[in-house]
């Protein structure tokens, strides 16, 4: 699908119509596109389909770390907000999609801001100059799936476009401040573009992901340091922080039945942590691309 699919589809949406073809679902308004996707899932739809909606009623957000269910989130009208279904190797957990998305998010705002530190803040956003912009998330449920197949998880991502959240979600969220494309000087290129962009950009990442594992990946966002592959990651209360090299991701059920994602440290002791991903935060500052990268990623969206 190169990008003018993507414009044609979201200008039949503006206009009031649902547009849906195999890969490309875009609707006028939603509840929420991870609702649709899910049901796609179950229906046995394929892999690799993307559901747009211009406007969500009942968006999702992360987890909260106190009751496990899923935040609403802010779902203005201006932004990219979508849901896919992404196939996951049998050998890998289906948590690694996140950072795998993370770092295509990251990859994106990187070729279309040209100022500004981008960072990838663990488990869920990316930020520019500290300001959120993006936000990601696959469903803890997912990580339930049976492990000796490939799986298919619901991956949902919202960037802001032209508008941010107002204070009192950005507040009931704990977000300090939001920023947007718009903020940035970035104005001409609207959600069908961003779209097709981000698919661009997903794809690569998957690609080295696949090539050189997922340790690369978390050098990339720079989560892992690039000499000792070691990550620091500091509890979001009190607390010291743990280091360690990475092992892979482990959901489990707590008491009440809730599924908890956990990262798995090897400490320099040679002991093995568990470290819960809702409650602990690291930042990892994206390296930018060349200008000249940059301009051909973009314009490759249009073969």
């Amino acid at each position: 699908m190169n990008v003018e699919f993507f414009v044609d589809a979201v200008a039949k949406a503006e206009a009031g119509h649902v547009f849906i073809s195999e890969k490309l679902h875009v609707y006028p308004t939603l509840d929420t596109t991870m609702r649709v996707v899910d049901e796609l899932i179950a229906a046995g739809h394929k892999q690799d389909t993307m559901v747009i909606a211009l406007e969500q009623t009942a968006g999702r957000g992360g987890t909260d770390p106190q009751t496990g269910k899923p935040r609403s989130w802010w779902s203005g009208k201006g932004n990219l907000m979508f849901s896919r279904i992404t196939a996951v190797p049998a050998n890998a957990c289906s948590l690694e999609t996140e950072f795998v998305a993370a770092y295509a998010v990251a990859t994106l705002i990187s070729y279309l801001v040209h100022r500004g530190v981008v960072e990838a803040k663990f488990p869920n956003d990316i930020l520019i100059d500290g300001a959120k912009i993006s936000g990601f998330l696959v469903p803890a449920t997912y990580g339930w799936l049976p492990a000796n197949t490939e799986r298919l998880v619901n991956l949902g991502v919202g960037i802001n476009l032209a508008t941010t959240p107002p204070a009192d979600i950005l507040r009931a969220a704990g977000i300090n401040k939001a920023t947007c494309l718009k903020d940035h000087g970035v104005n001409m290129i609207g959600v069908g573009e961003i779209a097709a962009l981000f698919e661009r950009c997903f794809a690569a990442a998957r690609q080295e992901n696949n090539a050189h594992g997922f340790i690369h990946i978390l050098k990339k966002i720079g989560f892992a340091d690039a000499v000792t592959e070691e990550i620091t990651i500091s509890p979001n209360l009190a607390g010291p922080p743990v280091r360690g090299r990475y092992l892979g991701f482990v959901t489990e059920k707590n008491e009440a039945g809730t599924p908890i994602e956990y990262m798995r440290l090897k400490m320099m002791n040679g002991r093995e942590a568990r470290v819960e991903t809702k409650s602990y935060s690291t930042r990892g500052i994206i390296k930018r691309p060349a200008q000249g990268e940059a301009q051909a990623a973009f314009h490759a969206t249009h073969g």
